[in-house]
């Protein structure tokens, strides 16, 4: 009988590289061994031969021997190295170290390891940890080309997370005071605002204070200022520059010059919407056209990229009803699909919830769904749609009401903009006419109930409203409908052999 026994995966560590002195670090290689999988072996000589055959992964790190190296513990399985982090006692590094070299600078706060005749990589060594790795040396490294650890502080700061940053940011308060703390946040605003502002409300001198502000706004106003600066800004309004509006609504005019990204122009408007900025819906509506051209027959998918982006239209659309925007799109989304289902309101003429998909009952006895006619909102629940949208205050703390489907907005903003026309109006009614059917037959003997004649089919409301209000008569298998618009009623009929 052969015995298909494994031994357990096994971990094996080993010292790469080790330095000593002035701190202790070294690059440490773990090498997972387990065994190969020979489930689809059939012959017993492979078998065999699989059994004691193992395959291995290995993973690399550096660590230094530190008061917070002790107070980490680091498992022994493959996982607890393959998820290190790039800052810390212990780091994962993204190469095979083999064949390596380790050494370190005469203040130990710069390590570097390299292959005999590569580049070198610098760790940056603070309190025992690695608070960064940006930096590059030749071989053999002169320590004296390579900057300091003070040297390079803004650049590590600039990208380090939260717990090197406090870090590094203690080392700048202790080694150069506030002013230290200045010169790290110019840099710091492009990348994070929320950063800049947590190091500029620490800052206690007034002067200190002043100068980082002004360098702040210095930056906002230099041309190749990022458009994240300005959007990072919108929640400071106590340091935003006193032309900030302008400086918002140029930045919003250049993002939709080379437009590829709406959610990247959304801050930006919904900003200038709350500071009642006219320029808001016309942009806006720019952005609502193109989501128009993309919802009709042969649009081209090269010039409107954010076809059929739902989040998009209902966005730009949100912001041209909320600023009663005179925006032609609306008028010519409107008399594109009169018929829309999306203008339609709940039975009783509320508001539909937008959280919540309207669907038709449907027959116990054929399945098939039943018409339920829907009016048309009306200009009063399309108002109050809007009105959903208006910003609230930060005290406000009414009930939640999300926000409305792009159908009321549409409607409320054609309303507002008078663009909602009679003929649209007249289809509509058509649709909630009374809708009169032949009688069925009666039983037979078995008691049977024949179907009626020309109930079907089901939809018929709806082609009734895409009808041209001249059309008064339609004619489908052998049924007939005559409009009365005076009574308001649709008579449906059998025609009779002749």
């Amino acid at each position: 009988m052969l015995c298909a026994c494994h031994s357990s995966p096994h971990e094996a560590d080993a010292v790469v590289a080790e330095v000593k002195a002035p701190i202790h670090a070294r690059i440490m290689l773990r090498e997972h061994e387990e065994p190969v999988d020979c489930a689809g072996l059939t012959g017993v000589v492979e078998r065999i031969t699989c059994i004691f055959h193992t395959s291995s992964t290995t993973c690399h790190w550096l660590e230094i021997d530190s008061p917070e190296l002790a107070a980490r513990p680091f498992g022994t399985d493959l996982n607890a190295c393959n998820s290190l982090p790039p800052y810390g006692a212990r780091v994962r590094l993204g190469e095979s170290p083999t064949g390596w070299e380790l050494e370190v600078d005469p203040s130990g706060s710069r390590l570097a390891y390299h292959r005999p005749k590569d580049s070198a990589t610098v760790a940056y060594v603070l309190d025992g940890v690695v608070v960064g790795a940006n930096v590059t040396a030749r071989v053999p490294v002169n320590w004296s080309e390579v900057p300091t650890l003070d040297e390079n502080l803004v650049d590590l700061f600039t990208v380090a997370d939260a717990e090197t940053g406090r870090r590094l940011l203690a080392h700048a308060e202790k080694s150069g005071g506030e002013a230290k703390v200045v010169e790290l946040m110019r840099p710091i605003a492009e990348s994070s605002v929320d950063r800049w502002f947590e190091l500029y409300d620490r800052i206690e001198d007034a002067e200190l204070k002043s100068r980082a502000l002004v360098a702040l706004h210095e930056r906002v106003h230099e041309e190749d200022a990022p458009k994240e600066l300005l959007v990072g800004l919108i929640a400071y309004p106590q340091v935003q520059p006193a032309d900030f509006q302008a400086l918002l609504a140029d930045a919003a005019r250049l993002e939709l010059s080379g437009y590829t990204d709406w959610y990247s122009l959304q801050p930006m408007l919904d900003e200038l919407v709350a500071r009642k900025d006219p320029l808001a819906g016309e942009l806006a509506c720019r952005v609502y056209g193109m989501q128009v051209l993309s919802s009709m027959p042969d649009s081209s998918q090269v010039y409107y990229e954010e076809s059929a982006d739902l989040e998009v239209e209902r966005g730009a659309l949100s912001i041209v009803a909320l600023q009663k925007t005179k925006c032609p799109w609306v008028q010519l989304a409107l008399d594109n699909d009169p018929c829309s289902e999306s203008l339609r309101c709940l039975t009783d003429g509320g508001l539909p919830d937008p959280e919540a998909d309207l669907e038709d009952p449907y027959d116990p006895i054929t399945g098939e769904a039943i018409y339920v006619a829907r009016p048309l909102c009306s200009r009063a629940v399309a108002a109050s749609a809007i009105k959903r949208l208006a910003p609230k205050a930060d005290d406000d703390e009414g009930e939640y009401e999300p926000e409305p489907q792009i159908g009321p907005l549409l409607l409320g903003a054609g309303y507002a903009e008078g663009v909602v026309s009679k003929e649209l109006l007249s289809r509509n009614a058509r649709r909630m006419y009374r809708y009169q059917y032949p009688k069925p037959p009666p039983p037979d003997e078995d008691g049977y109930q024949a179907e009626p004649a020309c109930s079907r089919p089901r939809n018929l409301p709806d082609a009734v409203c895409k009808l041209p209000l001249t059309v008064n008569e339609l004619v489908f298998n052998n049924c007939r409908a005559r409009i009365d618009d005076k009574a308001q009623v649709v008579r449906v009929e059998e025609l009779k052999a002749k």
